[in-house]
């Protein structure tokens, strides 16, 4: 509908009253669906998508853009990749004061498989969740490198589910790091290293942090069932109920292994199997690790940003 002056304005009620935080929003014109140029957008599903914000008076003062702190620093990186043979890129955040101190930790995250590596800056605004946590002194400033792991939908009808994962382990672990290490100043130790993901990125970041604690010290997973545990019922080659169970041997190989599930998640009904899982091999009791239930919200950055809100403040709390 259009306003009393007829220029085109227009409003919408929602119904649904318990909506909180980010949420796509669909234009159709004349039943055809059309991208509002002028509305917010983010790559969403393979797809740019328009979007607006709820109010969620859990996280809204986290993600605001205060005026009274100092701001970290927000920037692309372009690398040549051996494993892809292409340039990659990722983006970089360099937390206040970075330009005249450090070195620092660093943790690389994973993005969703239906995002690229612009979605937790440009419309999740974790950043600015990052400012005020370390302004408020919440939590240590480090770096976070968010790298392109943009993989096709119909993953689940592969035969092998793991298709892509050893390149992408092998793209972070000899291509990315040794970048990001030669060109910013970071701390060089597994322990001032970390690796989350969220959604399919999870399952990513479980795969190569957990078959890789030489390298990494820590391991957040967002917003995701462990994928592994079907896999493994089924007699299937299954490499992270491996990693995994070598980690229950050995739970001094992290220090820091969080995960987290919104209660209105579409796998959410799954983590029970999944945490029945988690306490046979051993992990739960490991002094470092922490399972959080988001309650309320959805498969979504609602759920994200109040994974990165507890998971950060636990990150290189000892860097030796």
């Amino acid at each position: 509908m259009t306003d009393e002056k007829g220029n085109g304005l227009f409003s919408a009620h929602i119904a649904k009253g318990d909506m909180k935080g980010q949420q796509c929003v669909n234009f159709s014109v004349n039943g055809v669906g059309k991208l509002n140029v002028m509305a917010p957008m983010v790559y969403f599903a393979n797809s740019l998508s328009n979007y607006a914000e709820f109010p969620d008076p859990e996280t809204d003062a986290l993600i605001a853009a205060r005026t009274d702190i100092q701001h970290g620093m927000v920037s692309h990186a372009f690398l040549p990749s051996a494993t892809y043979g292409k340039m990659m890129s990722c983006v970089v955040y360099t937390p206040p004061g970075y330009s005249e101190s450090g070195p620092y930790p660093v943790l690389y995250f994973v993005h969703e498989c239906a995002e690229n590596q612009l979605a937790w800056t440009d419309a999740a605004r974790v950043n600015y969740l990052f400012d005020n946590l370390i302004a408020d002194g919440a939590c240590k400033p480090f770096l976070m490198v968010e790298i392109d792991c943009t993989m096709s939908l119909g993953y689940h009808d592969k035969e092998d589910f793991f298709e892509g994962f050893p390149e992408l382990e092998q793209y972070l672990i000899q291509d990315c790091i040794p970048y990001i290490e030669s060109h910013f100043r970071v701390q060089k130790d597994k322990w001032c290293r970390a690796i989350a993901g969220i959604g399919l990125g999870a399952a990513q970041a479980g795969y190569i942090g957990l078959r890789n604690t030489d390298v990494f010290g820590g391991l957040g997973l967002f917003t995701a069932f462990w994928v592994s545990a079907e896999f493994h019922d089924h007699g299937k080659a299954d490499p992270i109920y491996d990693a995994a169970e070598a980690l229950g041997k050995h739970p001094d190989a992290l220090r820091v292994f969080y995960r987290a599930e919104g209660d209105r998640d579409m796998h959410y009904v799954l983590m029970k199997k999944e945490n029945e899982l988690i306490d046979q091999l051993g992990i739960s009791a490991m002094p470092g690790y922490r399972f959080e239930t988001h309650h309320g919200v959805e498969h979504s950055w609602g759920s994200y940003r109040r994974s990165f809100r507890d998971f950060l403040p636990m990150m290189f709390q000892k860097t030796e």
